[in-house]
């Protein structure tokens, strides 16, 4: 099984998205207690008003990365790819999603957003999300 991503490195990552003015509002960290410690897909809420960021992190290089989010079951485009944040000294692979929801935008569903992100060739290998915000101008 794939090591946990050490909380410096989840803290790094945090700080900057926050020197793009971002909060993070919520971290899903697998369940290390269970053999397949990933939750295939979760439900959030939406964010009227909020660009979000939905990022993946793992301690490991996928082979068959699956990440998907989906708003009323449409697919958010494809923003970032994946890339090694460490690649000199060990293995930290990160992707994200960004989305933009406007003032406008109304959803009293706590299940707005689909979130989907794993590696179909390895299940059992830990994949943290994190959901980071900021107020659109």
């Amino acid at each position: 099984m794939a090591q946990k991503v050490p909380q410096e490195r989840l803290d790094k990552i945090v700080k900057d998205f926050a020197r793009d003015g971002y909060v993070l509002e919520h971290t899903y960290a697998p369940n290390f207690g269970v053999k397949n410690p990933n939750t295939l897909s979760r439900f959030v809420p939406c964010y009227t008003s909020k660009s979000v960021i939905i990022a993946a992190v793992m301690a490991f290089k996928p082979k068959d990365f699956y990440f998907k989010v989906l708003l009323n079951s449409k697919e958010a485009p494809k923003t970032h790819e994946l890339e090694n944040l460490n690649p000199s000294n060990g293995e930290l692979y990160y992707d994200y999603r960004a989305l933009k929801f406007g003032p406008k935008f109304v959803s009293t569903n706590q299940s707005c957003l689909n979130i989907m992100v794993y590696d179909k060739a390895a299940t059992d290998k830990p994949v943290y999300t994190l959901i980071f915000t900021k107020s659109n101008k």
